[in-house]
């Protein structure tokens, strides 16, 4: 359930081809649950970021898995979108079994 909301200051001719793929390689995990959401956000102040995202993660991962999830995150996104990592802002919600509905149902892990 890996999810992450990326908020873009430009999204102009950025090439998102595999990057669902590269996360789910540096991550060292499978591809087919994660989503990554773009929303083009136009001003920002402040300490620039070119990408700043929200990750959301089920508590059931050890915090190596956490760890490798989000690093993962930030070096796709720095391929992606050409640049450097310290161009990047990741906040990693942790969400806790019973806090997630997909399909109508209360999502649970143990």
């Amino acid at each position: 359930m890996p999810i992450a909301n990326c908020v873009i200051l430009e999204l102009e001719a950025i090439n998102l081809d595999g990057i669902i793929e590269q996360w789910a390689s540096y991550a060292g995990i499978s591809a087919s649950e994660m989503t990554l959401n773009f929303v083009e956000g136009g001003y920002q102040k402040g300490k620039h970021y070119k990408v700043m995202a929200t990750l959301y993660l089920p508590s059931i991962w050890s915090q190596p898995q956490l760890d490798a999830i989000q690093t993962g995150l930030s070096k796709a996104l720095s391929i992606s979108f050409s640049c450097r990592e310290r161009d990047i802002h990741i906040i990693t919600m942790i969400i806790e079994s019973g806090h997630v509905v997909e399909n109508g149902e209360i999502q649970r892990w143990s």
